[in-house]
């Protein structure tokens, strides 16, 4: 039978719902605070809103930045609030490094702010058009002296590890472990229009040994590299369109990205590290001329929730997995859950926080490999704040939450 989630109306749980509430020291602290003294005016609103999904960006010199992508902000009284950007320093015409500021304010003046760096970098484009294989042409051979039955895992993971050792330190963030190995594959390997796709260590070896080689090629030197530095990354390959394509996302703590070293068509720049799902989509739209179903990938296959997902996507998919929305999807009614609410309940930021999200996952008949930001959009849409801590006392999460 499948499993429904919907949006209810909350009329008649109150009880419950302030049971949830005091899990997180609201409710019933809130009664403490005033003695019972129902009469007692309400505390005045002395906290500034949340801002969400704020984070350093890399973009193409002449392309886009997506600064709105991704981000909002939450207040703990007023709900979603509008997001300000100061986007004035930045100059997308010339490459190095600008500021960014966010900010938010709530209906009593509280405000936020949280400065992001851009980095405007040069990007090489290519004529993807150019000897480019298609499905029905043969591949040619591996090169650099190898033959598909000489490569082995262990070739690739000393080259691997020689080139890590080189481009990376052991002070450096995930992140930037990932930025590291982006440019190294985006500089090193020069664009060529075929290779042998037989084996995806075939095409590392080929591209770190004699840099060169298509798609494939800066697809698998990033595997091998991102894999030996303990990055975790998930295959993509292009559906439909007249020709091949293959990328990954990866996690570098900070939530599922795409991450495409490959350069860009001519005419279209773009930085492919660490793109959302909403940037993936508008470039594909934007190069569909040149380019069909540039990034379109086979999304019901696919293992975790990129971030940056659109809300009308994220409901597509809720509903692919099960769920049922009374009112026809959209965001639920009322208050938004916060980072703040997963946090005191134990769903992040914690050392068994993925293992408590995925718990809840389950109980909710929802995909079970989704980060903190993903878990926070798809609850979002699917519940009310009121209707999740709800649930969660069903679930018996107040009994465990932070102290």
């Amino acid at each position: 039978m499948t499993k429904k989630h919907r949006i209810w109306s909350v009329a008649g749980l109150a009880a419950a719902a302030c049971l949830a509430v005091a899990a997180l020291a609201s409710c019933a602290g809130q009664g403490a605070a005033s003695g019972g003294d129902e009469s007692a005016s309400a505390a005045p609103d002395v906290t500034a809103p949340q801002l969400l999904g704020v984070q350093d960006l890399t973009v193409a010199m002449n392309g886009v930045a997506y600064y709105r992508d991704g981000v909002s902000a939450v207040d703990d009284v007023d709900g979603p609030v509008a997001v300000e950007i100061d986007a004035g320093a930045v100059d997308l015409t010339a490459a190095g490094e600008y500021p960014v500021i966010y900010s938010a304010q709530d209906a009593a003046g509280n405000r936020v702010e949280q400065t992001a760096t851009v980095t405007v970098v040069e990007t090489i484009t290519v004529d993807q058009g150019q000897d480019e294989q298609t499905e029905d042409e043969a591949p040619e051979e591996a090169g650099g002296g190898a033959a598909p039955s000489e490569v082995t895992q262990e070739d690739v993971d000393r080259l691997a590890d020689e080139i890590l050792a080189r481009i990376t330190n052991s002070g450096m963030s995930q992140r930037e472990k990932a930025k590291a190995i982006f440019n190294y594959v985006n500089r090193h390997i020069k664009y060529v229009g075929k290779s042998d796709k037989s084996s995806w260590l075939i095409g590392a070896y080929v591209g770190l040994t004699r840099g060169r080689g298509d798609c494939y090629n800066y697809f698998a030197c990033s595997k091998a590299l991102l894999t030996r530095a303990g990055i975790p990354n998930v295959d993509l390959e292009r559906v439909g369109g007249k020709s091949r394509h293959y990328w990954q996302l990866v996690n570098a703590r900070d939530g599922w990205y795409h991450f495409d070293a490959c350069p860009h068509p001519t005419g279209y720049p773009m930085s492919g590290f660490m793109m959302t799902e909403t940037q993936a989509r508008t470039y594909t739209e934007q190069v569909k001329k040149a380019r069909q179903n540039y990034y379109v990938y086979d999304y019901d296959a696919c293992p975790v929730q990129v971030e940056g997902m659109p809300p009308e996507v994220l409901v597509q998919a809720l509903e692919r997995a099960g769920a049922t929305f009374e009112d026809g999807g959209g965001a639920a009614a009322g208050a938004a859950i916060t980072k703040g609410d997963l946090y005191e309940l134990g769903l992040s930021g914690g050392p068994d926080s993925g293992v408590r999200r995925a718990a809840l996952l389950k109980k909710l008949g929802l995909p079970e490999r989704m980060t903190a930001n993903a878990l926070l959009e798809a609850l979002n849409i699917l519940y009310s704040r009121e209707e999740f801590l709800e649930a969660a006392v069903g679930f018996g999460m107040e009994n465990e939450a932070r102290a």
